[in-house]
């Protein structure tokens, strides 16, 4: 079994273009047994012309609903299931009303994930964020993310560790654990203690074959990442494209999932219900 935890949809996410049954469609084709859409809600995010990166939890799950199957349940031969969660940005000065919609009932999961970084929004601003050397920036950028996932026990899965180094003005950005040793030993901890989940996100992985020219194997996360973590104890992996349309829908799966195998992971996570399943997908 394999479950795409990390999705997004038009209108719930304002850069999302797909819609809920073609995203089940390409699941299907691409033979997973389920997906977990996780729209995002970025408190104090507003578009150019007035649009909030927020909407109403209740009316979310009502909407999406009569397409929720958990893929644990499903009969062989079944069509994907569909969860419902939420990808929510993490910013220190909204702490109690992230806590207030983390628990919120309507989820199966929730993603906490780090969008922008003391004010400084890495799509838009780049040099200001990046104005000191990489394993700076980083050993920063995840030590925000070790304090969010400390404080909120109820997000399941720390999104896209490595969604900064998508943006980093350099000719290689690649996230690597010898940029911040300390700092990714103290995620991993909180992770590990927490029994939270630390998300492979192939959307990286087509950020930097795509757009900074690293060949398919060097996109990987980087293997060192992955060997510490599982030294350290971890095992709570989730594999996400963080799709934001077909064409992105289980991009480079394949791939990662062998790249996965080789560095011994032995079984991926999903969530239902707030409760963790697991499956061997190789």
């Amino acid at each position: 079994m394999l479950v795409d935890t990390h999705t997004h949809l038009y209108p719930w996410s304002l850069d999302g273009v797909q819609t809920v049954g073609e995203l089940l469609k390409t699941a299907g084709q691409k033979n997973l047994s389920g997906v977990c859409i996780t729209d995002h809600y970025d408190f104090d995010s507003v578009t150019a012309d007035g649009r909030h990166w927020t909407f109403d939890p209740a009316e979310y799950r009502k909407m999406n609903e009569p397409f929720r199957k958990r893929p644990s349940k499903l009969a062989k031969g079944e069509a994907p299931g569909l969860l419902v969660g939420i990808e929510i940005g993490f910013l220190r000065h909204r702490v109690p009303e992230i806590h207030e919609l983390a628990r919120r009932k309507e989820f199966d999961q929730v993603i906490l994930s780090l969008h922008e970084y003391r004010g400084i929004d890495p799509v838009v601003d780049t040099k200001n964020l990046f104005d000191d050397p990489l394993p700076v920036v980083y050993g920063r950028l995840l030590g925000e993310m070790a304090d969010a996932m400390a404080e909120f026990p109820e997000a399941a899965i720390c999104g896209h560790y490595d969604f900064f180094s998508r943006y980093a003005p350099v000719a290689r950005p690649k996230m690597c654990y010898d940029h911040a040793p300390e700092a990714f030993d103290r995620l991993f901890s909180v992770l590990i203690a927490g029994s939270q989940s630390l998300e492979i996100n192939t959307g990286t992985v087509a950020y930097l074959h795509e757009r900074f020219g690293y060949s398919l194997e060097d996109s990987m996360p980087d293997p060192a990442i992955l060997k510490r973590y599982l030294q350290m104890g971890g095992r709570i992996l989730t594999l996400a494209s963080d799709g934001h349309n077909t064409a992105d829908d289980c991009r480079y799966f394949k791939e990662t999932l062998d790249f996965l195998k080789a560095q011994g992971v032995k079984e991926l996570y999903w969530m239902e219900e707030r409760s963790w399943y697991s499956a061997s997908p190789f």
